[in-house]
């Protein structure tokens, strides 16, 4: 650019600078400003009728003036939350487990514990420590039989993250036995309880993201389906397959955690007396 051009930027250059707002330094000044930017003159006097109130600037406020004090502490009553009714399953549901409340265990517990309480379908087993383990129990269309100060013999191995599959319980109580599995796998699943020398494991083939289950109890196998029960002569333990879930493609990438899960229930009562 040639210096024959500088003179025809300068004016330009001097209105930007001049046009420059102010920033009024204090209150009424900014009250002057508005009532000169006011559309009718109405609301040019009211901005002037403000001008000419007194008004606290800024500068005028120090830490230890009484204009500053710290607030009064109002105290909030804080009425108890009522706990929630323990509600049992819908009669439609003949068979159901919840571990309500669940400790989590480094390695998986095997030993003994006390039932502390019983209401109704809801058991409660003391394994000591401050440590319990809270179920919510029905099977064959109704609640495990057990009685405060008794003792069973458990299994427990729970996970306690969300998106991991990992639990397994197997409750001996003197009258009835209880077994339950929440498991996954990126691979099909297969599980094994011991204590009732039974083995599940998901085959093929996949049809509409679920798969069969192979159940073993001793020597006995039978091919459950998702949704299927089946009474096993060994033993005389009901295996339920409350779900039997294999996720495949790109549908597999939307599902959290593992893509295969395979859900059990099963159970045995043993007669009276």
């Amino acid at each position: 650019m040639s210096n024959t051009h500088l003179p025809r930027l300068l004016p330009a250059a001097l209105l930007l600078f001049a046009c420059r707002p102010q920033v009024p330094a204090q209150s009424g000044d900014a009250a002057e400003a508005q009532a000169q930017l006011a559309a009718d003159t109405v609301q040019a006097r009211l901005w002037r009728q403000a001008q000419a109130r007194p008004a606290l600037e800024m500068q005028a406020v120090r830490p230890d003036s009484l204009m500053v004090r710290p607030a009064t502490r109002q105290p909030v009553p804080e009425p108890p939350v009522s706990q929630r009714p323990e509600r049992p399953f819908d009669p439609s549901v003949d068979a159901g487990l919840v571990l309500v409340d669940a400790p989590v265990f480094e390695t998986p517990f095997s030993g003994a514990a006390r039932v502390a309480a019983v209401n109704g379908e809801f058991l409660t087993l003391d394994f000591g420590n401050a440590q319990t383990l809270r179920l919510h129990a029905k099977v064959g269309g109704a609640p495990l039989r057990a009685q405060p100060g008794e003792q069973a013999q458990l299994l427990l191995s729970h996970g306690g993250e969300p998106q991991v599959a990992n639990d397994r319980l197997v409750v001996r109580l003197p009258q009835d036995d209880l077994l339950y599995a929440l498991v996954g796998s990126n691979s099909l699943v297969r599980l094994s309880l011991p204590p009732f020398r039974m083995t599940a494991e998901q085959i093929e083939p996949v049809a509409n993201n679920t798969a069969a289950v192979r159940v073993t109890v001793g020597g006995e196998t039978h091919v459950v389906r998702h949704g299927e029960t089946v009474t096993f002569d060994t033993g005389s333990l009901t295996i339920r397959v409350l779900a039997s879930i294999t996720v495949r493609g790109q549908a597999a990438n939307a599902l959290p955690g593992e893509p295969n899960r395979l859900h059990i229930l099963g159970w045995r009562t043993r007669p009276a007396g």
